[in-house]
């Protein structure tokens, strides 16, 4: 009976977690990077589709703090439109790495039919 309790307690905690997000001004007092003095720099890095594993390095902040600072400001749904960013970079890298010649025909395909579309910028 004790494991359905705290299972339970579990679930409710879980539920209120995902129905009342921290705030934030409460997130702002804890998060080091909005006390960082290149907080600017961090979200546009993030925004451009930087692993966050490579801004904590950067920055000596966490990667957990990346992602929580960029749920709580939007900026995952920024970085979701952002695909350009992250197709450039892709291109950008084909002569670094060993990629096929279809991988990277499809990355300019997708990104020429971004880039020409108005609605994703």
């Amino acid at each position: 009976m004790r494991k359905r309790e705290e299972h339970s307690r579990t679930l409710a905690t879980d539920s209120s977690r995902i129905n009342n997000p921290i705030s934030r001004d409460r997130h702002e007092h804890q998060c080091r990077i909005c006390s960082h003095p290149k907080r600017d720099e961090i979200e546009r890095t993030f925004i451009a589709w930087v692993s966050p594993v490579q801004i904590a390095k950067e920055y000596s902040v966490s990667r957990d703090g990346v992602y929580r600072h960029a749920n709580v400001f939007g900026l995952m749904d920024k970085r979701r439109r952002n695909v350009r960013a992250a197709l450039e970079r892709i291109i950008e890298r084909a002569g670094e790495v060993d990629v096929t010649a279809a991988a990277v025909v499809a990355a300019i395909q997708a990104y020429t039919k971004i880039h020409s579309c108005p609605a994703i910028s």
